[in-house]
């Protein structure tokens, strides 16, 4: 088994070189044991530190099936009801959609499948004081059928971590126990991460050499993302998923309720290439057939760190890697890459493919930015001076519009974009910012020829809400 991994260390360079990725590390496990365990790269391009196993990482939303086994930990002991509407868990909590107020429950939220509208702009780069994001959760757009289709919202975290404070667990706690049997040692608080041993952050989230950034604050949304490790408290997850909630003879979560927890409940996507079809939503990570067999993955991923772990319980195999740059694919390839090798199987250039994916990819983001913008230019609805000024919506926060002679300036969040007219009265704002593309649409709200308000879909253009004149 050991000669299967030989290439490993050549492995993690060549993926951070390809990729540029600062730092890397990863494992494989084959059935009570880690066959392989390294690091390639740095730690943080401002120190020049190494990368190595022991380092820790933001493990981003793979926090969020270990929330939903701590979940389903306290309904085995009848400390919360997975079935009751949250609403009634949670005093003073209110969908905008009445169906979904009325009836959406914590099994519909670990499903992300409750009607709100997937996106992140309600809590990135705002104040993520759980009380606060709870209380924009009214306010967000919330188009989609109670339990039709998966629509991934970090929002659905925070209302379990709230409902689970009320019915006295505390969420940090439940987690830490639920992996401390296997040996995996966590961090659950933000000043705990940057105190701590770690990759530091870097972005952005394109092919232009990477960057040293600031730390993201999100432990308010922690139950969605909030978990740090190292590569080998992961590898003792990955070896819990390969071996259906047991590792090293020590289990973690009892057969039944990993198997409820595990189980598909309903099909989201098609599948991503020919060896990876048919992946299943479950309340604890997604199923997808892999080269032949099923394939349980966790994921996770954002501004400076990415993590990913899978693992084929059928032959007793799992792997994993963390990144320090804004949600780099290549992790998902060097699991892939591991799991091919751990399973004797004929590698995959993983590593090769993703690289030249991301690179279509940006290509035609580039290439949408650049038709839209020869799209041609109609006259300002109003002048310039009469659509500036600041708009706020209570889900999504303040807009502002400024003026200059006859060009107007969007700014929302970390984000500023030229305003231009185009016909019917819209205006758009696009650019290849960070790593990203961005293509909005607004329509302004003129009366008696001044805006007072700016209709503005910053999560979906086909659900615009509509931020209103301050002052």
């Amino acid at each position: 088994m050991t000669d299967r991994f030989d290439d490993f260390a050549a492995l993690l360079d060549r993926a951070s070189e390809l990729h540029l990725v600062p730092g890397l590390a990863a494992a494989v496990v084959t059935g009570d044991h880690i066959a392989a365990i390294g690091a390639s790269g740095i730690a943080d391009l401002a120190t020049g530190e190494k990368a190595d196993p022991k380092q820790v990482s933001r493990w981003y939303s793979v926090s969020k099936p270990i929330t939903a086994l701590a979940v389903l930990a306290a309904a085995s002991r009848g400390r919360i009801d997975l079935d009751a509407p949250v609403t009634r868990l949670i005093p003073g909590l209110a969908f905008a959609d009445p169906f979904s107020h009325a009836h959406a429950s914590l099994r519909d939220c670990l499903l992300h499948r409750t009607g709100l509208l997937s996106g992140n702009w309600t809590w990135d780069a705002a104040s993520t004081d759980p009380a606060e994001l709870l209380r924009r959760l009214v306010h967000q757009p919330c188009p989609h059928l109670l339990g039709q289709g998966f629509h991934y919202q970090n929002q659905h975290f925070v209302i379990i971590r709230e409902a689970l404070r009320l019915a006295g667990i505390d969420w940090s706690a439940a987690v830490t126990e639920l992996l401390a049997p296997l040996g995996a040692s966590i961090i659950t608080r933000q000043a705990d991460f940057v105190a701590s041993r770690r990759f530091a952050p870097h972005g952005p989230n394109g092919l232009t050499l990477p960057e040293r950034i600031a730390d993201p604050e999100i432990d308010g949304i922690a139950a969605a993302g909030g978990i740090c490790g190292n590569i080998e408290s992961l590898a003792a997850v990955a070896g819990m998923m390969a071996g259906r909630g047991t590792w090293k003879g020590i289990t973690a979560v009892p057969r039944d309720q990993w198997d409820a927890a595990t189980a598909p409940v309903f099909k989201h996507d098609e599948g991503s290439s020919s060896e990876r079809v048919n992946s299943w939503a479950a309340l604890a990570g997604a199923w997808t057939t892999y080269r032949g067999h099923r394939l349980l993955a966790w994921a996770g991923g954002y501004r400076g760190w990415t993590s990913h772990v899978v693992a084929v319980p059928s032959l007793g195999i799992g792997a994993c890697c963390l990144g320090n740059r804004t949600a780099s694919a290549v992790v998902e390839a060097v699991c892939l890459a591991l799991i091919d090798r751990a399973a004797g199987l004929e590698p995959i250039p993983w590593v090769e493919r993703y690289a030249e994916s991301k690179k279509k990819m940006r290509a035609a983001g580039a290439q949408r930015v650049k038709e839209r913008l020869s799209r041609p230019k109609a006259a300002w609805p109003a002048p310039t001076e009469q659509l500036a000024g600041t708009f706020h919506h209570p889900g999504y926060g303040d807009l502002q519009v400024t003026a200059a002679g006859d060009a107007a300036t969007l700014r929302y969040r970390f984000v500023e974009l030229p305003l231009v007219p185009r016909d019917g009265g819209r205006c758009s704002a696009d650019a290849s910012i960070d790593g990203g593309e961005y293509c909005w649409d607004l329509t302004p709200v003129i009366v008696a020829g001044r805006a007072t308000a700016w209709r503005f879909g910053p999560d979906s253009s086909g659900h615009p809400v509509e931020f209103k004149r301050v002052g």
